[in-house]
């Protein structure tokens, strides 16, 4: 199957499906049943009522699951067919979602129930547990190897490591100022991304050991860094700096930003290509996708896709 990439559009509950031979939309997924492709941007004039946010993708099944964060559910979407096969009560306000390849779990962070839940793999979908966290935890991942959540709990300002068989807390780690979210490198060192405690100055990568909890270093970025990703060599990073409008390509051996990319108004989530040459962003207020060449240092399209994208990931 070709590779495609697909975009939760929170602000008018759908989903665009990017071409990557054409660069273009080529057709959206609908979450709320009164609209079609056809008069969705003609009649949608009030206000969402999804809101999907985020997803993961299960290799096995071929099953897409997105996070919908207005009416508290997840979807489950047959992406053969673009057709929902199930819809599940998840939680209060759900905002991100992950899973591991080899596990029967998805997990899923539910804001104002201040919970991870854990979602069976299956048609339906089951939950089989809640798990409590900090206050507000808004964004989620695993480690590399699927055996540690990295939760960030953003007004509690902590990042909490919970062990995926025991959903025990392991480490809870404590920041002064405000925390956007956390990754996990193959070496078990945490990325953060943060800001001073009034949103006032550039945002900063800080690498923290787990097990002693002492920060190694804290490289300045750009303006309200939302998102982060690590390349696969571990050595660089790429920051969405939503404040400055634009993406960071860091280079965490060096200690330094060496390019930034212009994009869109507000850029919001990253993913990589297969091949990581290339980067997709969402960019909330443009409602459009940029596309960077990471090799080249070039922004070389930005893709119209429904309103308000946010989540985006390649298939």
């Amino acid at each position: 199957m070709e590779s495609k990439v697909y975009v939760a559009n929170t602000g008018n509950d759908s989903i665009s499906i990017i071409c990557l031979k054409d660069w273009k939309e080529i057709d959206r997924i609908f979450l709320n049943p009164i609209h079609n492709k056809h008069d969705i941007d003609r009649i949608f004039t009030g206000n969402p009522s999804v809101g999907p946010c985020r997803f993961c993708f299960d290799r096995l099944n071929g099953y897409l699951y997105c996070v919908n964060s207005y009416d508290d559910s997840m979807s489950q979407i047959d992406i053969v067919n673009n057709k929902i096969i199930s819809t599940l009560f998840v939680g209060v306000h759900p905002s991100d979602i992950c899973t591991y390849p080899e596990s029967n779990f998805i997990y899923v962070c539910c804001n104002d129930s201040n919970t991870v839940s854990i979602i069976k793999k299956q048609v339906p979908m089951k939950l089989t547990e809640s798990i409590p966290v900090g206050s507000y935890p808004h964004r989620l991942n695993m480690s590399p190897d699927g055996k540690l959540l990295i939760v960030t709990n953003i007004e509690s300002k902590e990042v909490m490591i919970i062990n995926c068989i025991t959903m025990n807390v392991i480490k809870t780690i404590k920041f002064y100022g405000n925390i956007s979210k956390a990754i996990m490198n193959q070496d078990t060192e945490i990325y953060v991304i943060a800001t001073d405690k009034d949103y006032n100055e550039l945002g900063a990568i800080q690498k923290i050991n787990i097990h002693n909890g002492v920060r190694a270093f804290s490289i300045p970025v750009g303006s309200m860094p939302t998102d982060i990703k690590l390349l696969q060599d571990g050595n660089k990073a790429l920051v969405s700096n939503t404040g400055s409008k634009d993406i960071s390509l860091v280079d965490i051996l060096q200690n330094k930003v060496i390019y930034k990319f212009l994009v869109g108004n507000m850029p919001n989530d990253i993913c990589l290509s297969k091949t990581e040459g290339i980067a997709f962003v969402s960019n909330s207020i443009d409602s459009t996708v940029s596309v960077i060449n990471i090799k080249e240092l070039t922004t070389d399209h930005n893709i119209k896709v429904g309103k308000e994208p946010t989540g985006i990931i390649i298939i």
